[in-house]
């Protein structure tokens, strides 16, 4: 009977912990998804799909407006009939003063994944004879694109390097991301993502 009382007094302290650290519990899980570089100066910037905001995308084109590439590459894949990501995604280029001269992309027929569309980027970088590369994408999932893009590249056989640089979202911030339902789900998802893929792959 001692036992089982010991037992609920710490099974009531752990949740009473965890509810009163909540934050800060919160913001290391979702820091441990983050991975930045120092950046270099690159031939190519590749933005990553996915984001509902534009983020990415308009941290890609102030990289590139900043000098640390030579344009910007991405792949598209179908999101509607007859309309591709890339497609909304040139319409915000040049929306943020990116010339059609600097936009570099082409329509996937691989999975939509991360997967994916790191095998369609890293052939399109491979067409366009580019070797070395910044990736841009949201900072909650830039450990696992990290992780993706250097497997990759390995198993490819290609003679690239890269460094990674987190796009704040708007959605997903890091700092308090637990407060908002979405940035609780892609948090979530993310690490679930991150365990099938060192699974799968």
């Amino acid at each position: 009977m001692k036992i089982k009382i010991i037992v609920f007094v710490l099974f009531l302290a752990l949740i009473s912990s965890v509810y009163l650290f909540r934050d800060s519990l919160f913001n290391i899980a979702a820091k441990n998804l983050v991975h930045e570089d120092v950046l270099e100066l690159a031939e190519a910037i590749v933005v990553l799909s996915g984001s509902k905001s534009g983020n990415r995308l308009e941290s890609g084109a102030q990289l590139l407006k900043d000098g640390f590439g030579k344009a910007l590459y991405f792949s598209g894949f179908q999101v509607y009939p007859r309309r591709f990501t890339n497609q909304l995604m040139i319409e915000h280029a040049k929306s943020l003063g990116i010339p059609s001269e600097k936009i570099f992309t082409q329509i996937s027929n691989e999975q939509a994944s991360t997967w994916g569309e790191g095998i369609a980027n890293l052939n399109l970088l491979k067409q366009n004879g580019v070797h070395k590369f910044i990736l841009v994408t949201s900072s909650f999932h830039t450990k696992r694109s990290r992780w993706v893009y250097k497997k990759l590249i390995d198993e490819m056989n290609l003679e690239m390097e890269f460094k990674v640089y987190p796009a704040k979202d708007p959605d997903v911030p890091i700092e308090g991301s637990w407060k908002l339902r979405a940035g609780r789900k892609m948090i979530l998802l993310e690490y679930l993502k991150t365990i099938a893929y060192y699974i799968e792959h």
